[in-house]
């Protein structure tokens, strides 16, 4: 579903072509308000603060969590669901 992608933070593993937010885990949440998005996914390692302030901003976030390989597996399967594309 990468071409669903409206950005992703510079530590991703994605496409040269898809932007980059500044601020890696710490994205500056007005800078991801003017992207427009229908789903901001973050990760257990994004601060409280910036998924509050997200949040705040009207924006659907996703936390996915990685800690554990059973976690992983999990999260895949939720985004899956969410993006509706096969898991």
């Amino acid at each position: 579903a990468s071409g669903r992608l409206a950005a992703v933070t510079p530590f991703c593993d994605a496409p040269a072509s898809i932007p980059r937010l500044p601020g890696g885990i710490q994205p500056e949440p007005e800078a991801v308000l003017a992207l427009s998005p229908d789903l901001v996914l973050a990760t257990q390692l994004t601060p409280s603060a910036t998924r509050d302030r997200l949040r705040s901003l009207g924006l659907r976030l996703e936390v996915v969590e990685t800690a554990s390989l059973p976690a992983i597996r999990s999260a895949m399967a939720r985004l899956a669901s969410l993006l509706g594309t096969p898991s």
